[in-house]
Formats: structure tokens, C-alpha cells, sequence
């Protein structure tokens, strides 16, 4: 199936073990739409079973709302659909701003000296 990454908000991973079965799922963030839902849209997406171990490692050292970097790969839903399940989380690194590029904020002025 289709892999794909895609850079969200943490807010949480859940690992629940059941009779040797492995239920897992992690919680991020989105842009809430203000008409359904405001602050914060919550989206849950399954964890691989043989990941979750890792993934929930992975996790410990991450700040609620962090940027992370989720590594999905679709599979065949019930009803001719697909779900999408996360193999691996990373934090995602932002790079420091460049001089001279745009987006930059700059420094203000100094006041004349009199």
C-alpha cells in the first residue's frame, strides 16, 4: 500500500495491552474548522501493532503539542476502504533561519544617539 509522512502536533500515544494483543494509538492535532470544533481538531490514528513498542519509546521525550514527523502507510479497511497506521514517529527539527532570506524577523533599530 501507499507510504506517506506527515508533520503534526503531538498530544498524546496510548499502548494498551489485551491477551497477547496489542491496541495502540496515537493523538495529534490539527487546525480546528470553528464550525464543528474550535481550539483544536483531534485526529487519532492506529498504530502498527509490531511498532507500537518503538513508537512509545520514541514518544517519552516529547512535549505536548511538539511537532513531530508521523511515517503512515495505508491498509486495506473493512468495506472497501483503507485506514492509515502509523509505523514510526520522529521530532520534527526545524532549521534556523538564513540571513537575508525572506520571512526573517529583524532586529529593530537603535535609537539615534543625540
Amino acid at each position: 500500500m501507499a507510504r506517506f509522512t506527515m508533520e503534526l502536533p503531538i498530544l498524546g500515544v496510548q499502548v494498551t495491552k489485551v491477551d497477547d494483543k496489542v491496541y495502540a494509538k496515537v493523538f495529534v492535532g490539527e487546525e480546528p474548522d470553528n464550525q464543528t470544533e474550535t481550539i483544536a481538531s483531534i485526529m487519532t490514528m492506529p498504530i502498527r501493532e509490531e511498532c507500537a513498542d518503538e513508537v512509545f519509546a520514541a514518544t517519552r521525550a516529547l512535549q505536548l503539542g511538539q511537532m513531530v514527523r508521523l511515517h503512515v502507510e495505508t491498509e486495506r479497511g473493512g468495506k472497501q476502504s483503507t485506514k492509515n497506521v502509523v509505523l514510526h514517529i520522529e521530532p520534527v527539527q526545524h532549521r534556523p533561519v538564513q540571513p537575508n532570506q525572506p520571512g526573517q524577523v529583524s532586529k529593530p533599530a537603535e535609537p539615534a544617539k543625540a
